[in-house]
């Protein structure tokens, strides 16, 4: 996901994203990102200082 890439690489961490509906393997395991309805900051004045885009959050599909 590429905005939990970006606050990965503010730490100094090597890193990269994958968008929304994307495949990536890991050993044996096939792990594909889905669309979620996860911005709950967004309802809650100061719970986050910034707007959170349906592309900001996740699911996750693992088939091994």
């Amino acid at each position: 996901m590429v905005y939990v890439d970006s606050l990965m690489k503010n730490l100094g961490w090597n890193s990269f994203g994958h968008g929304i509906s994307e495949t990536f393997t890991v050993g044996s395991m096939k792990i594909k990102l889905s669309p979620a309805d996860h911005q709950w900051q967004n309802a809650y004045k100061g719970a986050a200082n910034r707007f959170f885009k349906k592309g900001d959050c996740t699911g996750f599909l693992l088939r091994h």
